[in-house]
């Protein structure tokens, strides 16, 4: 079969790599080496069908491999420094219309998000009066989203949801510096 150190494998046998917050790197090596490599620089032993990245992870498929099969690999996140703050949950749209559209550049129009106007880290969201919170990473939102609840906003249109459905109403905080 190969190797598979997806995030999402690891997510729910282990629950969050970072605490609050998504990885901002990943490192990756076969396990025992000591040489390194990421998404852009080093070079791993096998052929990989993904290559060690901070959302998906590393994939090594046997049947990739010309003679021996996939190492055993291991890889390492980095994740953002703890200090930080979320802010109060924003609702700027509802879903009437073409969508929910709580783009970061939308909140900005209304004033800072961060203290001091510090670009945010992260963000989470959620269905507008629930407590089921979601991340660009981990959650799964009710509906089909264009943007994924990433530091940028979160957008969900209409027109890619199912036949007679509208996208939920959704709140989003944003992670910044302290």
């Amino acid at each position: 079969m190969g190797t598979f150190a997806l995030k999402k494998k690891l997510l729910q046998k282990l629950g969050p790599v970072c605490p609050r917050s998504s990885p901002i790197a990943a490192q990756c090596r076969v396990k025992g080496s000591g040489a390194i490599f990421t998404t852009t620089s080093g070079s791993p032993p096998n052929v990989l069908a993904h290559r060690c990245t901070p959302t998906v992870g590393l994939v090594c498929k046997n049947s990739d491999q010309s003679g021996s099969g996939c190492r055993d690999y291991e890889i390492r996140y980095l994740c953002p420094k703890p200090s930080s703050v979320w802010t109060r949950w924003f609702d700027r749209d509802n879903a009437s219309g073409t969508g929910d559209w709580e783009p970061l550049s939308d909140q900005l129009k209304l004033g800072a998000v961060c203290p001091g106007g510090a670009n945010p880290l992260g963000a989470e969201c959620r269905e507008r009066g629930t407590a089921n919170v979601f991340t660009q990473f981990s959650g799964n939102p009710p509906d089909n989203l264009l943007r994924r609840c990433t530091s940028a906003g979160l957008i969900c249109r209409n027109a890619d949801q199912p036949v007679g459905r509208m996208c939920s109403d959704y709140e989003i905080r944003y992670s910044c510096p302290a």
